[in-house]
């Protein structure tokens, strides 16, 4: 009988033994969940343009509410976890990331599933204050992007929420709102005269090469719905000293580009476009327009900006271009300028 009950206890003690190995070497890992909203069916989305004054949508390209899939680069999570004193103990990347891209009907939006692992860092498992931040093609260099006029936009977006880093706890956190790094320049002829005039050529003179991932700000936000237009400008010095060419959208009189942030305020020389009209050169200035013709003093080119000119009349000396700024962030205001003519 003794040695029956030696025998068992010898028994449950290597079995509590090998439940403590395999719990030690097992890894150390937490489930996240998360949604990405790039589109304006969700109220306040960064990765929309905008509203037109009668409210339809401008989804514009594709690649403005895109994120391409096939980079494995493309998409990268880092979270911050701070501890009690709100000093950042350990920054982790999500890993193991499956990405399931959601049609609806206004547009897209992303879902990710990853984990983060715990092995080898300072946390103890609980909740814990972090701060998730989502690069969207941005490629490898989470600082600075380049750009060469068309394809994917840079993105980036935040949330501040607290997060359960216990081993295999689950955590669906609330939406991540994405902002555009770039803004989007068009041109084009009004439907009314389209007809009677050729639009063969537009480009900004001035622009730069590259941009800034983060916008000025991003450490002051718990989440990119806070951003205002102030804080967002940040732009490179990194002007090309070259014209930038607009594409053309398929057998339609209208031009656009996508451009880094481009400081147009307080310099000697700023950005105009230049466009060409039945041979004819004509110039449209970021400006605000009155009565069709330019006025004021220049703005600077902002990230997640829509600058849409349409031209509304043409004659031999000069045009009038309707110009509406349209931008997508919930507080502020759409600035539009009723008839910018070249006359």
């Amino acid at each position: 009988m003794i040695g029956l009950m030696g025998s068992l206890v010898s028994s449950c003690r290597q079995s509590l033994d090998d439940e403590l190995q395999t719990s030690k070497d097992a890894p150390r890992a937490a489930n996240i969940s998360m949604r990405l909203v790039l589109d304006e069916s969700f109220s306040a989305s960064r990765g929309t343009w905008g509203k037109n004054e009668d409210e339809s949508h401008e989804f514009g390209n594709s690649f403005e509410n895109e994120i391409d899939l096939n980079d494995p680069d493309a998409l990268q999570v880092i979270v911050q976890v701070y501890d009690a004193e709100n000093s950042m103990i350990e920054e982790l990347e999500v890993i193991d990331k499956s990405i399931v891209r959601l049609n609806t009907e206004n547009g897209r939006i992303y879902t990710l599933d990853g984990i983060l692992n715990l092995q080898d860092t300072n946390i103890e498992h609980g909740d814990y204050s972090c701060r998730i931040m989502v690069y969207a093609n941005c490629g490898a260099d989470l600082e600075v992007y380049s750009y060469q006029g068309n394809g994917y936009i840079p993105m980036w977006g935040v949330l501040t929420t607290n997060l359960n880093l216990a081993y295999d706890a689950n955590n669906q956190i609330d939406d991540i709102y994405l902002l555009r790094a770039m803004a989007k320049v068009e041109v084009m002829l009004h439907p009314d005269i389209a007809e009677n005039f050729d639009l063969s050529s537009v480009v900004v003179d001035k622009y730069n090469t590259t941009g800034n991932v983060l916008p000025t700000g991003y450490a002051d936000v718990a989440d990119t719905r806070h951003l205002n237009q102030q804080d967002v400008f940040h732009p490179n010095d990194t002007s090309a000293g070259t014209d930038l060419s607009f594409i053309q959208e398929t057998d339609q009189e209208k031009f656009y580009v996508y451009m880094p942030e481009y400081q147009n305020v307080d310099v000697d020389t700023p950005a105009n476009i230049h466009l060409v009209i039945d041979g004819k050169s004509y110039i449209i200035r970021f400006k605000h327009y009155v009565g069709g013709q330019a006025t004021g003093d220049p703005y600077n080119i902002v990230r997640n900006h829509y600058y849409k000119y349409i031209i509304t009349s043409v004659s031999k000396e000069t045009i009038e271009v309707n110009l509406t700024l349209q931008y997508e962030v919930e507080d502020w205001t759409e600035v539009t300028n009723p008839g910018l003519s070249f006359e």
